[in-house]
């Protein structure tokens, strides 16, 4: 039997206020957009509040990524206010050094990442926040934990990351539909 998710809003200081706070009888979850500083508020002390564990799944590549590039203070910050943290990189359309077109992952390269941020969500301390820059690749990277240990078969954890939560993108909502992991 699948776990149950209540998904409701919440208020946190991410980009475009796209959060969605998850309770379930294994914790407390919160899917969301790039943390971001408002007024030159440190968004890492408010998230110490809601926190334990911090999973980022942007590639650090998107440093330069307008309007909301990758926050190269992030990790420092959730760490010396007492927040665990990891990077697990989905890239999607990333100009490769010296290259000219975007590239985005395979399949088996969003699998084998897909698998490593499950366990992390799985593993880690809670209330654990997963993010992206938008809140897509998160809900995409949730969806698959789900399948992985949380009972859920392909078509329901996308439907739930597609109706529930942020997942938009075309090719995340392949690589999700072809995930193949039970933990």
């Amino acid at each position: 039997m699948a776990i149950a998710f209540t998904v409701s809003k919440c208020t946190l200081p991410v980009y475009n206020n796209i959060c969605f706070r998850l309770t379930s009888e294994l914790g407390i979850f919160y899917v969301t957009a790039q943390p971001v500083w408002l007024q030159a508020a440190n968004p890492y002390v408010e998230l110490a509040k809601y926190a334990q564990s911090v999973l980022c799944v942007r590639d650090t590549q998107e440093v330069a990524v307008e309007p909301n590039p990758f926050d190269l203070s992030e990790s420092g910050e959730l760490v010396v206010n007492s927040v665990t943290y990891t990077n697990v990189a989905m890239p999607h359309g990333v100009v490769p050094p010296g290259g000219t077109a975007p590239q985005n992952m395979t399949n088996a390269q969003f699998q084998a990442q897909a698998i490593n941020a499950a366990v992390v969500i799985k593993s880690w301390p809670r209330p654990l926040l997963v993010h992206c820059s938008t809140g897509d690749r998160a809900s995409a990277v949730f969806a698959c934990f789900m399948i992985a240990y949380c009972g859920y078969d392909n078509a329901a954890a996308l439907a739930f990351a597609t109706g529930q939560l942020a997942l938009q993108n075309q090719d995340f909502k392949n690589y999700v539909t072809a995930f193949h992991y039970r933990g």
